[in-house]
């Protein structure tokens, strides 16, 4: 069994990290907040700083984007690559409301054709960069049956790992995952599961 460390944002930056691998470690990923890249900054300088190799040594830190939008992560995904990353996640799982409101994380998951050209974006570029892209998701927005197209989404993507959050937005973090779709999931995904 491989052990991934969620990140929370406001806690889980390199100052905490660094904590916890020197006095528990045996983590085999540690995963960033994510960063939101705009027009005018692919990485914020506050996420630069928690991002940054000298800031990381000796663990395996997968950064987080989060975005809507191909060519801002692409951007991104460029500035990452540049300090040395060759992984990073697409966060389609935050159910914030700022984050929503904006059409971003699991927000994305209501519009399934445009996510689809989106991740074609991405994945032609990372692919033809030798890059790997994971992503995080939720079952849905508002009804878990929405995860049956969403899969048949991603199963067209070399899709590194595929995180399920198994509750859908209006859950948050709250009630039972709903662990039957996990294991529809299992039964159908051609893309390594989380």
């Amino acid at each position: 069994m491989k052990l991934y460390f969620a990140p929370l944002e406001g806690l889980t930056g390199y100052i905490y990290r660094n904590a916890y691998e020197k006095h528990y470690g045996h983590i085999d990923k540690y995963f960033a907040p994510f960063t939101s890249p705009a027009d005018k900054c692919a990485i914020t300088p506050r996420d630069r700083k928690d991002l940054i190799p000298d800031n990381n040594k000796g663990i395996f830190l997968v950064p987080q984007i989060l975005t809507n939008r191909s060519d801002h992560f692409i951007d991104a995904l460029k500035e990452l690559n540049s300090f040395g990353y060759k992984e990073v996640s697409l966060n389609l799982g935050c159910p914030s409301g700022t984050v929503c409101a904006k059409g971003k994380g699991a927000a994305f998951l209501t519009e399934p054709e445009k996510l689809r050209v989106f991740l074609e974006d991405i994945y032609s570029f990372s692919e033809n960069q030798g890059l790997s892209v994971s992503i995080k998701t939720r079952l849905g927005y508002k009804d878990c049956e929405e995860f049956r197209r969403l899969l048949e989404i991603f199963n067209e993507f070399p899709i590194s790992e595929l995180i399920i959050h198994p509750r859908i937005r209006e859950d948050f973090y709250k009630g039972a995952p709903h662990r039957e779709y996990y294991h529809y999931a299992l039964d159908n995904a051609k893309v390594p599961l989380v």
